[in-house]
């Protein structure tokens, strides 16, 4: 189950509900950028961060990776959900 960070955060984010997306936050230390599953309560309008997919030094490939993975969760959904 080895592979690039790349597929082991589509591994993981693939399995989670249809609400939650994937977005990059600034670590405060070595200034690396983290990606990580997140959603907004319905009720308190507060986002909640879920799992952490994967860690980057850059932020643009941080965040082309995250783009790369709301748009594979949309294919997915699309195909199950149509």
């Amino acid at each position: 189950m080895l592979g690039s960070k790349r597929e082991t955060a589509f591994r993981r984010f693939k399995h989670t509900d249809p609400c939650w997306t994937a977005e990059v936050h600034p670590v405060r230390i070595r200034g690396k950028w983290n990606i990580y599953a997140m959603r907004t309560d319905l009720d308190t309008g507060e986002k909640i961060r879920g799992q952490f997919l994967a860690a980057y030094a850059r932020r643009g490939e941080a965040e082309r990776i995250s783009r790369e993975l709301n748009f594979r969760k949309g294919e997915m959904l699309a195909v199950a959900y149509p």
